[in-house]
């Protein structure tokens, strides 16, 4: 939106710079867009100028046929009132849109004097930090859970004896919001660009201290981000409830264990865990937890979903999951293979381009390959359908599983080839050690290596 009081004398130029920049921006995506659309949807009129002037020609008159309406409002809160309405019959809003336009709208009206001030710490602050991360807007499922997870995390905060603000969840999250800001537009803003200045950091996106970072780091990695809300609320009242980065560090710890465990259990599932971190918080508040105490208390309360018999059955069974992203296998992998190293690891968070994307370099590498080989076959049984049912029964199990930074070399290749790689791998007295002693590979040595490294991951994210 550009009111006229923002534009120069001849009634079209912005004064601001700022504008002046977004004003360039857009005559620099139309442009690329036209060349685009004239070029074709697979560029088969790039070298064709006549076939370029029809598609351009196509535009016009679509242009031409177009009808501009130019609706006045007499202030800015009518504006944002008119635009969600006008939004709301076409493409949906996200939370923060809806969210922006709400509280703007009663801070122009509450704060005006703080107003302009507010709008550029929105952009800095909350915009950059969060939504707009390294310059890609995030999906509205993503920017939806951060103002969920900030407003759980807070909204006891707001509690009186005579009022109590619910659990925010998807369906009545606007309306909590609506609800504070009607209360209080100038304290829900700060609320909001606290939220966003942790938010970074327990993302582990924002350095804080090595050990931490690193953990948070970890955290995200085994998608942890329910507990978001959980720790949204602990740094926020850090000094209340004297906890220190040490404290925290712990705790983070103890989280990545039950999102590990919970990553191959299944259990608890999906649709309780945003309620067992705000239940959590709920806990702290009633009984007074502090310090240490919090610690121990999150342990106790993580442990109650959780059952080390089905950890290990999960961990024996088919770990892998050729249509799946393998997270959480690659995870564990990673973290045996830094237990026998420690700092001298290679970076297994390392990525490389591929094909115009970023992989990660350190990848998985089944050592009896997905796709057998005769060679390969012969090696687990005589016959031909017996080796194909050993293959099904053992290829995706935790013992067949290992990594490495040549997989596309390695392939379907026989087991004496990729046998000399994982000698020469910097795991080959780690993660690689039983493979490097043997000179088979059959269903008896992955079940031997499945049961060594269940043992070794039940020691490793242990209670």
């Amino acid at each position: 939106i550009v009111k006229r009081d923002e534009l120069d004398y001849t009634g079209v130029i912005p004064k601001n710079p700022d504008r002046r920049r977004l004003i360039t921006k857009a005559y620099e995506y139309f442009q690329k867009s036209i060349a685009e659309y004239a070029n074709g949807d697979k560029g088969e009129f790039k070298d064709e100028p006549a076939q370029q002037v029809n598609r351009v020609i196509e535009i016009l008159k679509k242009l031409n046929s177009a009808r501009l309406v130019m609706i006045e409002a007499d202030s800015h809160a009518s504006a944002n009132t008119l635009f969600e309405a006008l939004n709301n019959r076409g493409v949906p809003l996200t939370i923060t849109d809806l969210i922006k336009s709400r509280l703007f709208a009663a801070l122009k009206a509450d704060d005006a004097a703080n107003y302009k001030i507010r709008r550029k710490e929105w952009d800095e602050l909350i915009w950059n930090r969060v939504i707009n991360v390294d310059d890609k807007e995030l999906p509205g499922g993503e920017q939806e859970r951060f103002f969920r997870q900030s407003y759980n995390a807070c909204r006891m905060n707001w509690d009186k004896p005579n009022r109590k603000f619910p659990e925010g969840k998807r369906a009545n999250l606007f309306k909590c919001y609506e609800e504070m800001i009607k209360l209080d537009s100038t304290r829900i803003f700060e609320q909001i660009k606290e939220c966003a200045a942790i938010y970074p950091r327990i993302q582990g996106r924002e350095e804080i201290s090595p050990k931490l970072t690193n953990a948070y780091k970890d955290l995200a990695r085994i998608n942890g981000a329910t507990s978001y809300t959980l720790l949204l609320y602990l740094v926020r009242n850090r000094l209340k409830l004297g906890l220190g980065n040490d404290d925290f560090e712990k705790i983070v710890r103890q989280l990545i264990k039950f999102f590990v465990r919970r990553s191959f259990t299944d259990y608890p599932p999906a649709n309780r865990l945003d309620k067992i971190f705000i239940d959590f918080i709920g806990e702290i508040e009633s009984d007074n937890y502090v310090g240490k105490e919090i610690c121990d208390k999150l342990t106790a309360w993580l442990k109650k979903y959780d059952d080390n018999e089905r950890f290990a059955a999960s961990l024996c069974g088919n770990v892998y999951d050729p249509d799946g992203t393998n997270e959480a296998i690659r995870f564990v992998l990673v973290k045996l293979a830094q237990k026998s190293h420690g700092e001298e690891s290679p970076n297994f968070w390392e990525k490389i381009k591929h094909d115009k994307r970023e992989i990660y370099k350190w990848t998985i590498e089944h050592v009896l390959p997905q796709e057998p080989t005769p060679e390969w076959k012969k090696m687990l049984a005589d016959d031909t359908a017996e080796a194909e049912q050993i293959h099904a029964d053992n290829v995706n199990k935790l013992g067949n599983l290992t990594l490495t930074a040549y997989n596309a070399q390695l392939g379907n290749k026989p087991f004496d080839y990729k046998l000399n790689y994982y000698k020469q791998s910097p795991l080959h007295d780690g993660l690689n050690s039983y493979i490097c002693k043997q000179t088979t590979w059959t269903a008896q040595q992955i079940q031997t290596r499945t049961n060594e490294l269940v043992e070794e991951i039940l020691d490793v994210f242990k209670w």
